[in-house]
């Protein structure tokens, strides 16, 4: 994970971040970065690999949301909505922190979706950098909507696209490779 990982960063955009790549004893099917460099992947997730283009398409869909700084701006944007609530923590400020807050959460979900996208992007064209084959990252979905697609919550309710949407999106970037 570490050699990969710091391979690939060291051809991202943003090469001289502190990366770090953490595997955790989890068999919890998960992956995730944090603003810095962080990057953290599971060890169930890495049972789930069944080649290394599979990884490397995770690993450089993670690195993008450190490169792209996906987790600074949902900060950033909650930060600017609670300080709006705080604003009008008036009269007005009951009625309207419940609406504000909900509304909130709905519109950090889609941004987030679209970050996910991004990340994806971002993930098969660092992996071909890398000379690994992009489509590995659309097998790893199709095996995830597989074994877990009746599991996914309601689009609207998903901080990610659908396992399914994500083959399809990916298809059409490898395309226009």
């Amino acid at each position: 994970l570490n050699e990969k990982g710091q391979a690939m960063a060291a051809i991202s955009e943003r090469p001289n971040l502190p990366w770090k790549f953490t595997l955790i004893d989890s068999d919890v099917v998960n992956a995730f970065a944090v603003p810095g460099g962080f990057v953290y992947f599971t060890r169930g997730i890495m049972a789930h690999f069944n080649n290394e283009a599979q990884f490397a398409g995770v690993l450089g869909h993670e690195i993008g949301h450190v490169v792209e700084q996906h987790g600074l701006k949902r900060i950033y944007r909650s930060l600017s909505m609670y300080i709006l609530i705080a604003f009008l923590a008036g009269d007005v400020g009951a009625i309207l922190e419940d609406v504000v807050l909900e509304g909130n959460v709905l519109l950090s979900l889609s941004f987030s979706r679209a970050q996910e996208t991004a990340a994806d992007e971002f993930g098969l064209s660092l992996s071909d950098e890398s000379g690994f084959d992009p489509a590995g990252l659309k097998v790893f979905f199709e095996k995830l909507d597989e074994e877990f697609g009746d599991m996914e919550p309601p689009q609207w309710q998903s901080t990610h696209p659908s396992s399914a949407e994500r083959v399809k999106a990916i298809d059409a970037y490898i395309d226009g490779l």
